[in-house]
């Protein structure tokens, strides 16, 4: 019973592993904002503006900090974590069982 629940405990631990490295890529995604379709039209009276804006033009955006610095440091933490559970994993197996000459 021990064996099943270590299994069950590390297939979650895995299941969970993969949930959070996928999700932020699956809610970094965004819906583009519905188009204007002009119905207010504003006149302007008096002077020229001094600068034009181009509304037509898309703008660069940067990613968010929350994407640029905790996605890398969570999946190495992610990466860190899988390590070091393989290699106290293994030295457990490695501890237990003793080759006889």
């Amino acid at each position: 019973m021990n064996r099943i629940t270590e299994r069950l405990a590390a297939a979650l631990t895995l299941a969970a592993v993969l949930v959070l490295m996928a999700a932020p890529a699956a809610m970094a995604t965004e819906e583009p904002a519905a188009p204007d379709t002009g119905s207010v039209t504003e006149e302007f009276s008096g002077p020229p503006p001094a600068v034009i804006i181009d509304e037509t033009a898309a703008a660069e955006d940067d990613p968010a900090w929350t994407f640029r610095y905790l996605v890398p440091t969570l999946l190495a933490l992610t990466i860190a974590v899988i390590g070091i559970v393989l290699i106290v994993y293994a030295l457990r197996i490695r501890g237990r069982y003793r080759v006889v000459s």
